[in-house]
């Protein structure tokens, strides 16, 4: 086992400590749980960097890391839902992208082609990370619209909403173009 994948187990073990704190009764659990969601979401950058750089890309690597961002991302809006501190459509339409994006994944491996990170996921995922943790860290009374905390929270969700189905397009469309190019190609063949 090598560090990069060390690294994506450690996040996917930290995902029940986030809710463990989270849901705490713990004086600062918010707190804790919002530090513990951001260490586990800066493995996700140096997990892959680490890979990279080191040439250590695995198999196990390459289909356990998004699938633990997946789940970290997912964990953490279902419990701003069950808090009460973010709607179920918006988790939802989250939550929906992530399943197209690993289907479009799946199907494009399936066919022999790849269909990497983009810039745009990334910062979709930036985006992301940010308005969970402004979500965790603030109180409801908070998150109002007439409270500086509130509208740089939803500044944050809103982009990453925006970013999420404009990625989610961007994706589709990606795969749809590789997909007719490669039918075109055998044909041509």
């Amino acid at each position: 086992m090598n560090i990069s994948n060390l690294l994506t187990l450690v996040r996917v073990v930290l995902i029940p400590v986030f809710m463990a704190l989270f849901f705490s009764d713990f004086p600062y659990g918010n707190y804790l749980a919002a530090i513990v969601f951001g260490v586990a979401a800066l493995t996700d950058t140096f997990d892959g960097y680490l890979a990279r750089l080191r040439r250590e890309t695995t198999k196990i690597g390459e289909i356990l890391d998004p699938f633990a961002d997946k789940m970290l991302v997912s964990a953490a809006l279902i419990s701003l839902v069950e808090a009460q501190k973010l709607r179920a459509w918006f988790a939802v339409v989250i939550i929906a992208r992530e399943f197209l994006v690993s289907a479009l994944r799946t199907l494009t491996h399936s066919k022999g082609m790849g269909l990497p990170a983009s810039k745009l996921g990334k910062t979709k995922t930036f985006f992301q990370i940010i308005a969970i943790l402004l979500c965790v860290v603030f109180d409801k009374n908070q998150l109002s619209l007439n409270r500086a905390t509130g509208l740089i929270t939803w500044f944050f969700l809103a982009g990453a909403l925006v970013l999420t189905v404009y990625s989610a397009y961007d994706y589709l469309r990606s795969t749809i173009l590789m997909m007719s190019k490669s039918e075109s190609s055998k044909g041509e063949g």
